[in-house]
Order: structure tokens, then sequence, then C-alpha cells
């Protein structure tokens, strides 16, 4: 009986091994957290600062970072000075390049709204005044839909004059 045990139990474990896929490079993303974003704007180049993130670097591991949003995570810093409709542009210098981008544009008094990307550039708006950002951006799988590899969420702060 502790034989015929012993069989099924190797048998189970040989094809329960079988089964599983292996992880795949897609999967893989190097570095132990996500890239640096550059802003460049007329008045030079600007680092934008990482704030939430999930990054999965290799082998089933991972990390989730939180931190706050745009307003309470730029509070206190110089903002990027720039022009009425000057063009922004995001820079990163990774690959892979994320899959999915976002940005989301909020004023002083809280009002926010979604900015159209062209790529990885967008115009400031008309109106002078001072514009919190979150630039987001998704490396989602290539074998599995809806699964994220990675994200990582960045705020910078622009001072329109």
């Amino acid at each position: 009986m502790k034989k015929v045990i012993l069989i099924f139990t190797l048998v189970s474990a040989l094809l329960t091994a079988g089964c599983q896929q292996p992880f795949s490079d897609s999967r893989t993303l190097s570095g132990s957290e996500p890239p640096p974003v550059q802003v460049e704007t007329d008045s030079g180049q600007h680092d934008a600062e990482l704030g939430t993130y999930c990054w999965s670097h290799g082998k089933g591991s991972g990390m989730c970072v939180d931190a706050a949003g745009a307003i309470d995570s730029m509070a206190g810093q110089p903002p990027i000075q720039a022009a009425p409709g000057e063009t922004v542009r995001l820079l990163m210098d990774y690959e892979p390049k994320p899959t999915n981008l976002t940005l989301r544009q909020t004023t002083s008094d809280r009002q926010e709204t979604e900015v159209t990307l062209d790529g990885w550039e967008f115009k400031t708006p008309d109106a002078p005044g001072l514009y919190y950002y979150d630039f987001s951006a998704w490396w989602m799988d290539e074998d599995e839909e809806d699964v994220s590899n990675g994200d990582a969420h960045y705020s910078f702060l622009i001072q329109v004059q």
C-alpha cells in the first residue's frame, strides 16, 4: 500500500510540474524599481518624482510601493517653468517601453482632467497657473490579457506663465 501511495504521489508531482508554464522573459523587467522619467521643456530637463509602483523583476518576485499623489508629493518643490501652449516631452531611457501611458493634470483648486498624450508629448495649458501632473505607465504582459508586469506613477509640477 505504501508503494502505491508513493508512486501516486510521484506521478501527481510530475504531472503538476509538467503542466506549469515556465516564467517567460516577457514577464521580466530589469532593475529593482521602475526607470526614472525626465520632463523636458524649453527650460531644460527635470526629474519627475517616482511615486506609487508595482515592479516584477524576475523569477516570480516583485515589489509594490505606495506613495502620495502629485499635490502632496510635490508640496514645497520648485515648479518647472513653461510658457502657455509649450510642448513638453516625457523621456524614459528604458527597454521595453511601457505599453500603456496616461497623464492627469490637477489644478491648485483640485480640478482634475485627463491630458491627451501625443506619443510621449503634450502641450501645457494656455491659462497661466500652477499644474500638478500624474504620469502613469504600465508594462502589460504580452501573453496574458489584463496582466501587468509593472506599473509606475510619476509626479511633476509645472508653472505656466
